[in-house]
C-alpha cells in the first residue's frame, strides 16, 4: 500500500519532463561493467545507452531492479539534489529517524550475460578481481555521522527471520539514568554486536555467525557509547566508513591496518565528510582494498585537494556474489551474551515502534544517498578443479585463474589426482620434441584393448580417439607420428 501511495504521488507531481539527454556515467566510466546503475535511467523508454534519461524518471522501474524487503521503512527511491552525477541518486530508506529498510538487486542474469548461461555468481580472486565502486552522500553539517545505510555484496537467498542481518543488536543502557541527567532524556539505542572488540554484553566476536557478504557504509549503530555523557549529541555518532569483512564491522581510523592518505586533519583516517564520498573496495580472494576520497563543499570543483584515504584488510568470507543489497538490514534483539534472537515476541525494545523488530534511524541524521554504484572483473563462478598447464602440471584452481594462468581448465569439482594432463603433442610423452622409442615404450605400458580402462591416470593421454581404450587404434595414430631420436614432431 505504502509503494502504491508513493507511486501515485510520483505520476501526480507530473515528474515526467521533456527529457534532456546526455552521456551517463555509467557509459562513460564503466562501458562493460558487470553491473552499473547511475540511477540516471528509470524513465518511460530509456533511450539507447549511452544516454540518461533527463528529468522524468519511472519509480516502479527503479523497483523492479532494487527489490524492496520486508515490512519495515519505505522503498529506495530517487533524489535529485544530492548526486553525483545527473540527473539522480538512489535514496538509501528512512536513514534518519524513520524506519530503516533495503532493497535487493539480483545478479544472476547480469552474470550470465557477461560470462555465460552456467554461472548464477561472480567471484573475486587475485587473478581477477572484483572492483565496486560507489559514491555516499551524507548531505551537509555533519550528518553522515549519525546515519544508518550501506551497500552489501552478498550471496544466498533472502534473510531469514532478521537473524541473518549484518546489525544484531543489544540496547544501550537510557541516557538519562546512564548520565545521571534528565535533560538528556529517556531514550536507549540499539549496539550492533557483529563489529570489533564487542562492546558489553555482547558474545565474543570470535564466536560471531560468518555471513556470506562484505558491505561499506555509513554505520552510526557501531556507537559502543551512544549516550556521549560528556558531549552535547547523546545519540548515536560514527565518524568513520564502516566496512563488513564477512565476520564483523571495522570502523576504519588511521593505523587499524596497513594504509595511508593524503590530504584532511589525519590523512588516511576514512573521515566520512559532507557531501560526496567516493568509495572503491578492490576485493581479491583474501583482501580487499579500501580507497575513500572526500570531495567536500569547498572542492566538488578542483579549488583544493580532495581528503584522500587507503588501506588493505582481511576479507574473512571469500566466496562469490550473487546480489547487491541498498540500505540497512531489518535485524533482530539479541539475548545479551549470546548470537541468539530475543523472539518476535520480544522484539520491541526501547527503540522499538512496530512489529517484526523494525529499527528507527538515529536523531541527527540526514539524507544518505548513494550514486554511481559499479561492481567490474571478477569471474563467472564454479567450483575449484584441475587445471593443467602445457608442461602437464597440475594445480587446483578457479575456472578463471587458470585461463588467466595459460592453463586448460578440467571442470568444477575435479582434482589433480584424477586428471591426465597431457603434453601439447600427446604422443611425445617426455616432450623432447620427437616421437621415438622411448615414447614408445610408454606407449606400449598403456595397451590396455578395446574399450578397457588405461591402467593408470598419465595412461589417458595415449588414449588419442578418447574411446575409454588404448588398443589397435591408438598404436596406428601413434605410428604415424612416430618420427625417429632428434627428429622434430609433426
Amino acid at each position: 500500500m505504502r509503494l502504491a501511495r508513493l507511486a501515485t504521488a510520483v505520476l501526480v507531481l507530473g515528474l515526467f519532463a521533456t527529457a534532456v539527454w546526455a552521456d551517463s556515467w555509467c557509459a562513460t566510466r564503466y562501458p562493460a561493467a558487470l553491473f552499473c546503475d547511475d540511477f540516471d535511467r528509470y524513465c518511460d523508454d530509456p533511450p539507447p545507452l549511452p544516454q540518461e534519461c533527463g528529468l522524468g524518471y519511472n519509480i516502479l522501474a527503479l523497483w523492479r531492479v532494487w527489490i524492496p524487503q520486508g515490512s519495515c521503512g519505505a522503498a529506495i527511491t530517487l533524489d535529485d539534489g544530492y548526486l553525483s552525477s545527473p540527473p539522480y541518486a538512489g535514496r538509501a530508506p528512512s536513514p534518519d529517524t524513520g524506519q530503516l529498510a533495503y532493497d535487493t538487486l539480483g545478479l544472476t542474469s547480469p552474470v550470465r550475460a557477461k560470462f555465460g548461461e552456467q554461472y548464477t555468481s561472480v567471484l573475486a580472486t587475485d587473478e581477477t578481481p572484483l572492483t565496486f565502486e560507489f559514491v555516499v552522500n551524507g548531505k551537509t553539517l555533519s550528518k553522515i555521522h549519525h546515519d544508518n545505510a550501506f551497500l552489501e555484496l552478498a550471496n544466498g537467498t533472502p534473510y531469514v527471520l532478521n537473524k541473518d542481518a549484518l546489525t544484531l543488536w543489544i540496547p544501550s543502557p537510557y541516557c538519562d539514568e546512564q548520565c545521571g541527567n534528565a535533560a538528556i532524556g529517556h531514550n536507549a539505542y540499539p549496539i550492533i554486536c557483529q563489529q570489533n572488540d564487542a562492546p558489553a554484553g555482547c558474545a565474543s566476536i570470535a564466536t560471531a555467525p560468518p555471513r556470506s557478504s562484505i558491505a561499506v557504509g555509513a554505520m552510526a549503530y557501531l556507537d559502543p557509547d551512544p549516550c556521549h555523557c560528556s558531549a552535547s549529541d547523546h545519540f548515536p555518532t560514527n565518524k568513520h566508513l564502516a566496512v563488513f569483512d564477512g565476520q564483523r564491522w571495522w570502523s576504519l581510523r588511521q593505523g587499524l591496518f596497513p594504509g595511508g592518505g593524503t590530504g584532511g586533519a589525519v590523512p588516511g583516517d576514512f573521515w566520512l565528510g559532507d557531501l560526496q564520498n567516493k568509495v572503491v573496495l578492490t576485493i581479491k580472494l583474501a583482501a580487499m582494498k579500501v580507497e575513500m576520497t572526500w570531495a567536500g563543499a569547498d572542492n566538488l570543483f578542483g579549488t583544493s585537494d580532495d581528503q584522500y584515504s587507503w588501506c588493505t584488510m582481511p576479507r574473512i568470507y571469500q566466496g562469490p556474489f550473487n546480489k547487491i543489497t541498498m540500505g540497512y538490514h531489518i535485524p533482530c534483539e539479541l539475548i545479551p551474551g549470546t548470537w541468539n534472537c530475543t523472539g518476535a515476541a520480544d522484539c520491541n525494545g526501547p527503540t522499538q515502534k512496530d512489529t517484526v523488530c523494525c529499527v528507527t534511524g538515529a536523531p541527527g541524521g540526514g539524507t544518505i544517498t548513494f550514486d554511481n554504484v559499479a561492481l567490474d572483473g571478477g569471474q563467472g563462478y564454479v567450483q575449484p578443479g584441475a587445471c593443467c598447464f602445457p608442461d602437464t602440471s597440475c594445480v587446483e584452481a578457479y575456472e578463471g585463474d587458470c585461463r588467466v594462468l595459460g592453463g586448460q581448465f578440467a571442470g568444477g569439482g575435479t582434482t589433480c589426482d584424477a586428471v591426465a594432463c597431457c603434453p601439447p603433442l600427446p604422443a611425445d610423452h617426455d616432450m623432447d620434441g620427437d616421437v621415438d622409442l622411448e615414447d614408445f615404450g610408454w606407449f606400449q605400458s598403456c595397451l590396455s584393448g578395446p574399450r578397457a580402462l588405461p591402467w593408470t591416470i598419465p595412461c589417458q593421454c595415449a588414449d588419442f580417439n578418447h574411446d575409454t581404450g588404448v588398443d589397435a587404434d591408438d598404436l596406428a595414430t601413434f605410428l604415424i607420428h612416430m618420427s625417429g631420436p632428434e627428429i622434430p614432431a609433426n
